[in-house]
């Protein structure tokens, strides 16, 4: 091959790879840009779910403060029960022993 061949082959050869190199740079900066976009969207989708586990937080510590509550008056309920059934009981001791004793 002639020296002008390979001055051909060599300049192609330089063309390509800057023509090769422009296009990666190209294609980065695209990708950064949606890279970008992505980490974003993913930062605000975070935001987004960090506040619904404190809404939710929030919410279970709603129920909690419910349901002991109704424990409370469950506890009330009872101790009521339980008096109700103390006056049963001594008016079935007063009462039932009379009733036999007048048979």
């Amino acid at each position: 091959m002639s020296t002008d061949t390979w001055v051909i082959i060599g300049a192609m050869g330089v063309g390509g790879a800057i023509i090769v190199s422009l296009g990666v740079v190209g294609l980065g900066q695209l990708g950064i840009g949606r890279l970008d976009d992505l980490r974003n969207d993913m930062i605000i989708g975070f935001d987004l779910l960090d506040r619904r586990v404190e809404d939710l937080d929030g919410d279970v510590a709603n129920l909690r403060t419910d349901v002991r509550q109704m424990n409370d008056r469950l506890r009330n309920v009872e101790i009521a029960f339980g008096k109700l059934d103390q006056r049963l009981l001594t008016i079935e001791k007063v009462v039932i022993p009379a009733a036999e004793s007048g048979r």
